[in-house]
């Protein structure tokens, strides 16, 4: 199988699963690091407490079924991981989970003599991110061509 049709064929060995279970996929990547291949596929519960339990649940689900299908004939290491706290933006509905939390937004330009900004996030609509800007304390709009990167701030 081709490499860049081994992630796509994951997802849709794990979508019917993550439906069923309560999961979010976050992300399948299949790369090649230091001539080993790794699978990696990165999911959440978005109702929180996704633990190290449910990423050996995953593992053993998609394991057993790559192994009936057998789409890869080389060698690789499976990997299944949160994304984590701090995490990229990659769906919409991380931008609606985190509604609310402190959030880094990177821009591809500068905005007011700034590439990185720093703030509340308040919304995201129609491509369209409003915010609390912390250096300010003033709500902004940013339209999403020009961001490069939204990431959360754990908060402790």
């Amino acid at each position: 199988m081709k490499r860049k049709g081994v992630p796509h064929l994951v997802e849709e060995i794990l979508l019917p699963f993550f439906e069923k279970e309560g999961y979010e996929l976050y992300s399948v990547v299949f790369i090649k690091e230091s001539g080993r291949r790794y699978l990696r596929v990165a999911a959440d519960r978005p109702s929180g407490g996704f633990s190290v339990n449910d990423c050996e649940k995953i593992s053993r689900f998609l394991s057993k079924r790559l192994d009936e299908l057998d789409p890869v004939k080389e060698k690789y290491f499976l990997e299944v991981t949160s994304p984590g706290a701090e995490r990229v933006f990659k769906h919409e509905s991380d931008f609606i989970r985190f509604k609310g939390h402190r959030v880094n937004v990177i821009l591809n330009q500068m905005f007011d003599g700034q590439k990185l900004i720093t703030g509340k996030l308040l919304a995201k609509e129609n491509d369209v991110l409003r915010m609390i800007d912390e250096a300010t304390g003033e709500e902004i709009e940013l339209s999403m061509d020009r961001i490069k990167r939204v990431k959360n701030i754990l908060e402790v």
